[in-house]
């Protein structure tokens, strides 16, 4: 029994990068000429069939397509960007006499975010503690503010010094 060249293989890549799922078979002696790939994901099911045209799945940014490598036959499905959602996409590959073979996608989580979230929740506090540090400074050092202090709690001295009496 023959087995392919290039067995679709389980993938895993970060969210937002793009994924290739590749699936080859043997055309020489008299080898197989044809050649099916599916793709089954949340937002869509389709094939690639080769020989055959090229496939463009424009929503979800997904194209499949036939690449005759002269001993080989390819069939490829590529994902030019992923989301978290595309996680658990799977890829089965067909051709005549051959079992059939899988492979799948695994989504991780982009690190780059949440490190890139808590530079700024830091950022962000560090930055107005700055400022509120130097406007109080500031404030402190000017003799407008402080004259304008002296005689708010000069007047009230005096209304307090008058009543007690």
């Amino acid at each position: 029994a023959e087995e392919f060249t290039t067995p679709p293989k389980n993938v895993s890549v970060a969210s937002g990068k793009a994924v290739n799922f590749v699936c080859g078979v043997s055309t020489v002696p008299a080898g197989v000429q044809e050649l099916q790939l599916n793709i089954y994901s949340w937002s869509v099911n389709a094939s690639i069939r080769c020989p055959g045209d090229n496939v463009y799945l424009s929503a979800q940014v997904i194209m499949g397509y036939c690449e005759n490598r002269g001993r080989e036959l390819r069939a490829v499905w590529r994902m030019a960007t992923t989301v978290k959602a595309d996680n658990g996409t799977y890829v089965t590959c067909f051709s005549p006499g051959i079992r059939p073979a899988e492979g799948y996608l695994s989504i991780t989580e982009n690190s780059n975010y949440f490190t890139t979230l808590i530079a700024c929740v830091f950022g962000g506090f560090f930055g107005i503690l700055i400022i509120f540090c130097l406007a109080f400074c500031f404030l402190k050092r000017s003799k407008r503010l402080q004259k304008c202090l002296i005689l708010s709690t000069g007047r009230q001295d005096v209304t307090t010094s008058v009543t007690s009496s």
